[in-house]
């Protein structure tokens, strides 16, 4: 199971930055475009990311002890303030 709980899909931040909430099964692996973070014991995790100006792909990709993958991707729009 791969649960993201933010960001949603087309997102729009004036931030510079996004904090990638979600869950999966404990003891998978768990990258954010292509950079491994930790997740804990229960499975969830939370990291923070620079964006670019611009739609930004975040990709989060996880995969178990057994080498199954589960993909999500989201897209989130950086406006930066005017």
């Amino acid at each position: 199971k791969l649960v993201i709980y933010s960001p949603v899909e087309g997102f729009i931040t004036q931030n510079s930055t996004i904090l990638v909430q979600g869950e999966t099964e404990p003891e998978s692996q768990v990258s954010i475009n292509s950079q491994e973070i930790k997740n804990s014991e229960k499975g969830q995790f939370k990291e923070e990311i620079s964006l670019a100006e611009g739609v930004n792909t975040i990709t989060i990709l996880v995969k178990k002890k057994h080498g199954k993958t589960t993909t999500e991707t989201r897209h989130v729009v950086y406006k930066n303030k005017p």
